[in-house]
């Protein structure tokens, strides 16, 4: 379903997100080892959070992508020749910001797909325990 929700241009939805998922590391450390239930609870909320810091970069990644496309165009049709080479000149910049979005999009979204494993190995492990009758 596609999210219709007004972004607010003014927030700054990278800081929120990485000072949530900061507040939520420190109750994480907090929490002993072996209180595996309030792990799992803290850390599936952090989830949240990593995924939407993680589908942020993507959203400005794809802008950034969206413009580059644009002002290659741009640069294209204005030049009267060596066009290609124009263009190309003309998005230098936004290429190396390109890459540098893409690669905190892929950050975060590897850091989602470790915390989903952390998850679930310490849902194996309260398995264990309730099978082997150490319930805690």
């Amino acid at each position: 379903m596609l999210d219709v929700s007004p972004r607010d241009p003014e927030k700054d939805y990278l800081t929120t997100y990485l000072n949530e998922i900061k507040r939520y590391q420190a109750r994480i450390n907090q929490v002993p080892e072996q209180s595996k239930v309030q792990r799992i609870e803290l850390k599936s909320k952090q989830l949240f959070f990593v995924g939407e810091l993680a589908a942020e970069f993507a959203r400005q990644y794809k802008m950034i992508y969206a413009a580059r496309k644009q002002t290659y165009s741009e640069a294209y049709l204005k030049a009267e020749k060596y066009k290609k080479e124009t263009a190309e000149l003309a998005i230098t910049s936004l290429r190396e910001m390109e890459a540098e979005y893409y690669g905190y999009w892929k950050r975060w979204q590897n850091a989602v797909d470790t915390l989903k494993e952390d998850i679930n190995a310490i849902k194996y492990r309260v398995r264990q325990d309730i099978a082997d009758g150490n319930r805690q």
